[in-house]
């Protein structure tokens, strides 16, 4: 996390360039692989981590413009959760080190977008591409399946373009840290390309760079002889002289 003045800063200025109503920026949520408490590792939203940073899931922030108001809306780890997690800094103690005093529980996001609809104002939102983000969307928006309605908001989408297409001193240095983890990532593989090597070897060394480094994939490596196809994530193949 950076210091909470610049995700301060973000948030007045997407504030001025979107201009009027609510704007509703959501987190992602856990993703499980075969059972509730086996999750898939956790990936946040880049552009709720922008304006927000916080990288925990079941996150949902709402800004009302016309009242300069920030809320975040979120639910503290049960008892439950613990025995799987550990204890977690209280959302609240999160929330003060990136400026935001107005914490909620997760169960008031539905009433207070639709008091928004029925007086008029606009709700702002990003494309959604998680499937649970898209229901949530329908059921705070009383959508059916079908319906046209679940359209991201223009101004939101231009302002946060504009916002995230330049980047800080701070933002570029951790580029540059993400950058050479590549690099080094990169070079390995050339040196471990020789004949008979496998592919999934290879795989495994650069994502163990990757973890080792304090980060992950940002997507999976497409290490493949068949670079002629797009994310060929097979790597089942051994490398023959040639």
């Amino acid at each position: 996390m950076f210091n909470k003045e610049i995700y301060i800063k973000r948030r007045k200025v997407l504030k001025e360039q979107v201009g009027k109503g609510l704007i509703l920026l959501m987190g992602n949520e856990e993703s499980r692989m075969n059972y509730t408490d086996n999750t898939y590792p956790f990936r946040q939203d880049s552009s709720f981590l922008y304006f927000f940073g916080l990288d925990r899931p079941g996150l949902v922030a709402i800004i009302d413009i016309e009242q300069d108001k920030e809320m975040m809306f979120g639910d503290d780890i049960s008892i439950e959760d613990i025995i799987w997690i550990g204890p977690m800094e209280s959302l609240v103690d999160q929330c003060s080190r990136i400026g935001v005093t107005n914490v909620n529980k997760s169960a008031g996001i539905g009433s207070l977008l639709s008091a928004g609809i029925s007086s008029g104002r606009e709700v702002h939102f990003l494309p959604p591409y998680r499937p649970e983000n898209k229901i949530k969307i329908r059921e705070w928006f009383h959508m059916k399946e079908d319906d046209q309605k679940m359209r991201a908001s223009v101004p939101l989408i231009k302002a946060v373009v504009a916002l995230r297409s330049v980047k800080s001193a701070e933002e570029i240095a951790e580029i540059e840290v993400g950058v050479n983890v590549s690099a080094q990532m990169q070079t390995t593989a050339s040196r471990m390309a020789l004949e008979g090597a496998s592919e999934t070897t290879i795989a495994g060394e650069m994502e163990g760079i990757a973890v080792g480094a304090g980060g992950r994939l940002a997507f999976p490596s497409i290490i493949t002889v068949n670079g002629q196809i797009l994310h060929n994530h097979s790597q089942g193949n051994k490398l023959k002289k040639g």
